[in-house]
């Protein structure tokens, strides 16, 4: 079982893995830089959160040990409402930094830290030390900045991070519905990666 630790949080209650989790999960949990590029609906969250955290009871990473980010404070928001439930289930904290919920104690901080690029940049800027032990770093709707000045300062961002993280290994994971190009998306922020492209999602019961 890949998922001995985090199977029952995050798929419980579904019983089996959808494609996409299918195929991004092993290279999440061998610590390679992945892009899954999956409809919405489609599971992509869970396939790579999943592993991560499995990584991360497995290997003992401890607090601020991932980093996962949002283009805007309100997808930060429903990331932490779609995540922190599980990880709570398995004992991870997971907290919000950004312009809403500025807040953040370096004295206690959470093994999750969900942010946007700008309020990265500050806290590498005032905090640096606070992000010294960051091993994974999750890039939540990429295709919202790839491409624009945030997307530059989103890959300036990372070479810091991982120019200053002190853990053996730094992995970037990448999220998104819509990319045309991949490959290229990939090329610009992460290196020896793999790229995991589903097509079609799972249908939502709105009720």
């Amino acid at each position: 079982m890949l998922l001995r630790r985090t199977w029952v949080a995050f798929f419980g209650r579904f019983g089996r893995l959808l494609p996409v989790q299918v195929q991004a999960v092993p290279p999440v949990l061998e610590g390679r830089n992945v892009v899954v590029c999956s409809p919405t609906a489609s599971g992509k969250t869970e396939a790579v959160v999943a592993p991560t955290a499995e990584r991360s009871l497995r290997e003992g990473w401890g607090a601020m040990s991932v980093l996962y980010l949002t283009p805007t404070r309100a997808l930060a928001n429903d990331a932490l409402l779609r995540i922190a439930g599980p990880l709570g289930d398995l004992g991870l904290s997971a907290a919000l930094k950004h312009g809403d919920k500025p807040q953040f104690d370096a004295s206690r901080p959470p093994d999750w830290l969900l942010t946007t690029p700008e309020s990265l940049d500050s806290l590498l800027c005032r905090q640096p030390d606070a992000m010294a032990r960051v091993r994974t770093v999750i890039l939540d709707e990429l295709h919202l900045v790839d491409g624009t000045y945030r997307g530059d300062q989103l890959r300036i961002l990372l070479r810091r991070l991982r120019h200053q993280s002190i853990g053996p290994g730094f992995a970037s994971h990448a999220l998104s519905a819509t990319l045309s190009d991949p490959e290229g998306v990939a090329r610009r922020y992460m290196d020896d990666y793999k790229v995991v492209r589903t097509e079609g999602g799972r249908e939502i019961d709105v009720t």
